[in-house]
């Protein structure tokens, strides 16, 4: 398996986690111990557990930013039908990450950073 075969798997295992778990209830030994990684290949990913998280969050605005164009190719930008189905693709999303549970213990850990860095994304995505 090659290095970015190998960060997914982790990226996956992590998200995994964090939704069964949360996120201040995952600790990084958890996510090697899942992943089979040593912590100095996590750290070769990732800074901190936070930046993990990030990442994560940062892959699922990847990809409803694709699907929200994919929806426009062809179509007016003032169809209100499209901005009804680009409005319900970040749900869609969330839904198939399982972020919903990760959004949650996050607004509730009291890690400003990850809230604030939560919030400023979905403001850059709304707008």
């Amino acid at each position: 398996m090659n290095m970015k075969d190998r960060k997914q798997q982790v990226l996956l295992t992590a998200q995994r986690l964090f939704a069964e778990n949360g996120f201040p209830s995952t600790s990084i030994q958890d996510i090697l111990d899942e992943s089979s990684i040593s912590k100095g290949t996590f750290y070769n990913y990732f800074s901190s557990k936070n930046a993990c998280l990030i990442e994560i969050l940062e892959r699922a605005v990847d990809e409803s930013t694709v699907r929200r164009r994919e929806l426009l190719i062809g179509q007016s930008n003032s169809d209100k039908s499209i901005l009804a189905k680009q409005l319900s693709v970040r749900m869609q999303v969330n839904r198939e990450y399982n972020l919903l549970p990760i959004f949650e213990a996050v607004f509730h850990s009291g890690d400003r950073d990850l809230r604030d860095f939560i919030v400023k994304q979905h403001l850059k995505e709304l707008a």
